[in-house]
């Protein structure tokens, strides 16, 4: 099955906000939002650059991005929020996900963010992806545990 990408609108964000994954939705939630205000506030960030995977019907299935970060202007704050149909696109995904870092990379000496040490499949996505995943110490968000995460370009 494949996918393809495209700038990322309002209602994305509204279709996407009740179908995340619930690790997804926990880590929204650890930073103190919900799945439909850190959707519509990607849109709004500065520098930012959000695009939407749909499938054949124009379903949305996941969305991601980069932003600027507002500590280090040269860094960019990478993301993504998904729903469980991802899942029947593993293959594809894999696929575009190298392309889609390198885009996300231009302007930028490095993207970071953090992810939720209980994350495997995105700890090893990211890994793949040749992100460093430093698990020697985790970060408290929310009162949970979380990896810092940086690709550097």
């Amino acid at each position: 099955m494949t996918f393809s990408f495209i700038d990322a609108t309002p209602e994305h964000a509204d279709y996407l906000a009740t179908r995340l994954r619930p690790i997804d939705a926990l880590e929204v939630a650890c930073v103190g939002s919900t799945p439909e205000r850190s959707l519509h506030l990607s849109l709004t960030l500065p520098n930012s650059k959000v695009l939407t995977a749909v499938d054949q019907q124009d379903t949305p299935l996941f969305m991601c991005g980069v932003s600027q970060s507002p500590e280090q202007p040269d860094m960019g704050v990478v993301w993504l929020l998904a729903s469980k149909e991802i899942m029947k696109h593993k293959r594809h995904f894999l696929k575009m996900s190298m392309p889609i870092f390198d885009d996300f990379l231009k302007g930028y000496k490095a993207l970071y963010n953090f992810v939720h040490k209980d994350n495997k499949t995105s700890i090893r996505w990211l890994e793949w992806c040749g992100c460093t995943v430093d698990k020697s110490q985790p970060y408290d968000v929310g009162g949970h545990p979380f990896y810092l995460l940086i690709k550097e370009r």
